[in-house]
């Protein structure tokens, strides 16, 4: 079983912002297509969870990415995990320019539920098992990757920082899981942010 998958993938046009930038919400699209791949060449099919009353849902992305001009080059995207810790399972990823440079890493955390209780529960075993990879067994780049750092970021809060935009909910927001896709909530954070040139080349 392969307990680190990579996929290339070239970034196109509809990848990208105004500025060629890689979009953000377009960033962990992929990164979860190749997660979902990964499970899959792990044994472990897209409806493995849903036969058990059993759904992921994602808790937290964190993303650093030093470079973001990359419409129609092709990056690698690395992903392995370690181990769980307490409910959750974190799923880590690389991601590599064409010279095969780490230019970024990221790490998603989720848990399970039972959809029928709609609480949190233990990920099965056996997935735990074929997935996660010893740390001893991880190169130079897996050992950067997985030393991200877990603290949140927190931002001092001011009263003029607070922007209201109210999103009306599509069909296409919703997901299998009955509720808005993770992605969906970037993309509104984005789109709450100040409509200025100047602030959008700076993020």
């Amino acid at each position: 079983m392969l307990k680190t998958y990579s996929e290339n993938y070239i970034v196109d046009f509809r990848d990208v912002d105004r500025y060629y930038d890689i979009k953000i919400p377009q960033l962990l699209e992929i990164m979860g297509t190749v997660s979902t791949k990964h499970t899959n060449e792990l044994g472990f099919d897209p409806f493995y969870l849903i036969r058990q009353g059993l759904a992921w849902i994602l808790y937290e992305w964190k993303v650093d990415i030093e470079t973001t001009k990359l419409y129609a080059q092709t990056i690698k995207i690395e992903t392995f995990a370690v181990d769980r810790k307490g409910m959750y399972f974190i799923r880590y990823f690389g991601i590599y320019d064409k010279d095969d440079k780490l230019i970024g890493r990221a790490a998603a955390k989720w848990v399970v539920i039972n959809t029928m209780q709609r609480k949190i529960v233990k990920l099965p075993q056996e997935i735990l098992d074929a997935a996660k990879i010893n740390i001893e067994e991880l190169n130079e780049n897996q050992k950067y990757i997985y030393d991200m750092p877990e603290k949140p970021l927190r931002l001092e809060k001011r009263q003029d920082d607070f922007i209201q935009t109210i999103f009306p909910i599509r069909f296409y927001d919703i997901d299998s899981n009955h509720h808005a896709n993770n992605v969906k909530y970037v993309d509104w954070a984005i789109e709450s942010l100040h409509q200025h040139e100047d602030f959008f080349k700076k993020i």
